[in-house]
């Protein structure tokens, strides 16, 4: 009889540890779950990000070649105005030679 609830005990310490186990086991598979769907969001994320990333260095380039335009519309207008100056100085020069050639 002792035998008998000795057996009964490790019959029923057995199905405890058996039920501990696939609790245990479920629960794994629960966190390997919602681990792998959290992998699934960060790789979004950062597909996402990769995205705006990407887009946000074409608005840069774009900017950039904008302001590059700009810049050498305005150095041609700078030099046409400058060359334009120098044309008005080298006509007044002219005219204050013949003046002066023909004072003397």
């Amino acid at each position: 009889q002792r035998l008998q609830a000795e057996l009964a005990e490790a019959r029923t310490s057995l199905e405890t540890s058996v039920t501990i186990r696939k609790g245990v086991e479920s629960r794994v598979l629960e966190l390997q779950s919602a681990l792998e769907a959290a992998e699934g969001r960060l790789r979004a994320a950062g597909a996402e990000r990769d995205k705006l990333l990407q887009e946000r260095e074409r608005d840069i380039a774009a900017r950039l070649l904008a302001l590059r335009g700009e810049h050498k519309q305005a150095m041609d207008v700078s030099a046409a105005e400058h060359a334009a100056v120098l044309q008005q100085l080298k006509k007044t020069h002219d005219e204050a030679l013949k003046i002066l050639r023909q004072e003397h």
